[in-house]
């Protein structure tokens, strides 16, 4: 199958890629075939095997050679919403979704095939139709609904937190809690942001779509959609949305959120700025102030965010900014001497090179596959010789910067979108018929990677045969990761990028700071925590 693809971030995508493009024919829009499960592939989720019609076929999938427990782990998933999809119908935990950026106290949106009155009703609101229009409705937090129960949770959490702390973080807490829940009589569809989370949710536990049946192993396939899976299609997913730029508390109140409801893993793939960097000036602010809070709720935040991190895996994206520093809160994971189990992901491509606009830097724990982006500065060159506009460019250049030069990887994962101008493609049609419905995308950034490492720590949370190491589960999941991580791809070497000809460190020293422990393993990685007792 061929078909031409986009001129510049969006491939066209059916089953496969279209066919090799010769470097003769660079700038036609052409790309090679892959599959698109690949990323699964390169984390050892799943074997590929190529197929006589072009297609690849999914064999030796850790879901069934492990036997992992049927129990399905629960991620809660801290990003700026979720919207309703039908390859993820089996696996949100709508009855827990939850948004703190419309609201201090949280706010709670409809099911898509939820009645309204069963929804007021799940939440404690009683009354007709008639008498919820004139009035905001309010419910209790699920897990959280007074005072008590968050001193309680913080207490257990973080016993060495000093008094006068303790005080103030809860005080503040049972402030927002005691504003009630907003119930909001609209779908989660409606929500206003939740392309992003959409896309993460599918990478972690999306299934194809079900003729019948709840579950993927009670179902038949619709052939008349992309077969496209998560990590994990037997676990299931609690949305909890935060604002773009969300305040420590906010942030705080969400992962006490998640523990207070059962999660397993905690699931950050997106980033805000560091409170450690420079104030700046918000000109949205008419008293000259900047949109930075005290230093004081952000250290509440680390401390909380550290200690919930030893019972609870906390997976972060690393950062898309090309950095060679970690972006927030994924730094953390150096805390405590690396005693943590908050978890920084970096992503690499599929060529085994560090993709170009992750950060990388100390404290990296190991690295995903993602898709690249484009290079073009003193130190590197890594243009996609196949775009449109590659044939207008002077590739001779190339050989004056002395081994700067950095392939280009055309490959990104394939993940859930939702349609319409609030999807990640923005509506925007990726040709062939199978994505015509605009209900998947590519996908990528440290967003990607950290989703799908984020799924791999749900089957090892499955593959665990007992909840001995509860207390410190988190510390367990992290050192298996970091053990089970190798330093090749498909047996190629991961290559550093040396953004900097004259650095001295050794190429052990930059590939550490580039891969951290390596790439993720999800088979190894299952197979070092089921081994335990």
């Amino acid at each position: 199958m061929s078909t031409e693809a986009d001129t510049s971030d969006t491939v066209v995508i059916g089953h496969t890629i279209p066919a090799a493009l010769t470097d003769e024919r660079r700038g036609g829009g052409e790309y090679p075939a892959y599959g698109y499960l690949w990323h699964l592939a390169a984390a050892g989720v799943v074997d590929l095997r190529p197929a006589d019609d072009g297609d690849y076929h999914v064999e030796h999938a850790v879901w069934f050679d492990r036997r992992l427990r049927r129990e399905p782990a629960r991620i809660a998933l801290i990003d700026t919403g979720l919207a309703d999809h039908p390859n993820l119908e089996h696996a949100i935990v709508r009855d827990l979704s939850i948004d703190f950026g419309s609201h201090e106290g949280g706010a709670a949106y409809r099911g898509r095939n939820e009645k309204p009155d069963d929804f007021f009703r799940r939440l404690g609101v009683e009354g007709t139709a008639a008498d919820r229009a004139w009035r905001e409705p309010r419910g209790r937090l699920p897990g959280l609904a007074d005072r008590a129960a968050v001193e309680s949770l913080l207490t257990a959490l973080a016993p060495d937190l000093p008094a006068d702390r303790l005080r103030a973080l809860v005080g503040e807490l049972a402030r927002r809690i005691g504003r009630g829940v907003v119930l909001r009589d609209i779908t989660a569809q409606d929500q206003r942001y939740p392309s992003h989370g959409t896309a993460s949710a599918g990478l972690l536990v999306g299934a194809p779509r079900f003729k019948k049946g709840p579950r993927p192993d009670e179902a038949e396939f619709d052939d008349s959609a992309l077969p496209v899976f998560g990590v994990d299609p037997w676990s299931e997913v609690i949305p909890i949305a935060t604002s773009f730029e969300p305040d420590p508390m906010q942030l705080t109140l969400a992962l006490l959120y998640a523990v207070a409801n059962g999660a397993d893993v905690i699931h950050m793939p997106r980033g805000t700025d560091s409170p450690d960097h420079p104030q700046r000036p918000d000109p949205r602010m008419d008293h000259g102030g900047t949109r930075y809070v005290t230093n004081p709720d952000w250290d509440l935040f680390e401390a909380v965010l550290l200690a919930v991190s030893r019972r609870v895996p906390v997976v972060c994206a690393a950062g898309n900014s090309g950095d060679d520093r970690l972006g927030y809160p994924a730094a953390l994971a150096a805390g405590a001497d690396g005693r943590n189990g908050v978890i920084a992901v970096g992503a690499v491509t599929a060529l085994g090179r560090r993709a170009g606009y992750s950060n990388y830097g100390p404290g990296l724990t190991l690295v995903a596959p993602s898709n690249d982006s484009r290079v073009y500065s003193r130190h590197q060159m890594r243009l996609d010789p196949r775009d449109k506009t590659a044939a207008s460019h002077n590739w001779a250049i190339h050989d004056s910067l002395d081994g700067g030069y950095v392939e280009f990887s055309h490959q990104a994962p394939v993940t859930l979108d939702i349609p319409g101008a609030r999807g990640f493609r923005g509506g925007v049609a990726a040709g062939p018929r199978d994505m015509e419905s605009a209900d998947y995308t590519l996908f990528g950034g440290t967003s990607a990677a950290s989703a799908i490492v984020a799924g791999i720590a749900a089957l090892m949370c499955r593959a665990m045969r007992t909840d001995r190491d509860r207390g410190e589960r988190g510390l367990l999941i992290k050192r298996s990761l970091i053990e089970a991580a190798s330093h090749t791809l498909d047996g190629r070497e991961l290559l550093p990028d040396i953004s900097n000809r004259d650095d001295p460190r050794s190429a052990r020293e930059l590939a550490a700071l580039n891969f951290g422990a390596g790439l993720v393993n999800a088979a190894v990685a299952i197979d070092e925590v089921a081994q335990r007792p």
